[in-house]
């Protein structure tokens, strides 16, 4: 019995660290069995998809026999997608740099566009994994539905963003974090936020469906 008050808050605060902890153990493994170049994605679709069910209230499951067989099923799809979106990044990168070469009109407004298409690109990575976990899609599909999902809920997707940043900042203030929460708390946090705005859309289609 995990019981009630402060207690039983602070039950759960220590069982929720343990998850996260083990999950991101088990994302930097898993990784590293790939040889991070065809690990690293694999392994983070198999951490959102265990972080996912634990956000549902789901828990009454094995973690480590959910997270290898996930890193087996997604291995191929997931690293796919996780190489077009990391080249993508490079190109765009590429491109910022280039047109910030000079400072002609046409340069500027070339850049300001790549600036725009920038933050498309950190809007679709930044939810990504949690529409890939949610409805596995194909790859036209899934980057389709991402971008969809992002322009539907800006506000929500830009929080998420704001967010990992912070994280982020206190990885890099608190390094000792990032072998046990480095990974799995900014997975935590992105799937807390893309779970709300993926629900309302499962359950705008299921009414469609009835009226229709």
């Amino acid at each position: 019995m995990k019981g009630t008050g402060f207690k039983g808050k602070l039950f759960v605060l220590f069982e929720w660290i343990t998850r996260i902890a083990y999950v991101n153990v088990l994302w930097i493994g898993f990784s590293l069995l790939g040889v991070m170049l065809f690990g690293l994605f694999p392994a983070t679709s198999a951490m959102f998809t265990v972080i996912r069910r634990w956000v549902r209230g789901e828990d009454d499951f094995s973690v480590f026999r959910l997270f290898w067989s996930t890193y087996k099923s997604d291995f191929g799809k997931s690293n796919a997608f996780g190489w077009i979106m990391a080249g993508l990044g490079i190109v765009l990168y590429l491109d910022y740099l280039f047109f910030s070469s000079s400072g002609s009109t046409l340069f500027f407004l070339l850049k300001s566009f790549t600036i725009m298409l920038l933050f498309v690109y950190v809007l679709i990575l930044a939810l990504i994994f949690p529409v890939f976990v949610h409805y596995k899609l194909t790859l036209f599909h899934l980057f389709r539905n991402t971008i969809f999902i992002a322009m539907l809920h800006p506000f929500k997707s830009l929080v998420a963003i704001l967010g990992v940043l912070f994280i982020s900042f206190i990885m890099f203030l608190i390094p000792t974090l990032i072998p046990f929460f480095g990974g799995s708390v900014v997975a935590l946090y992105v799937t807390w936020i893309a779970q709300k705005m993926l629900l309302k859309i499962d359950e705008k289609q299921q009414e469609g469906l009835k009226n229709g």
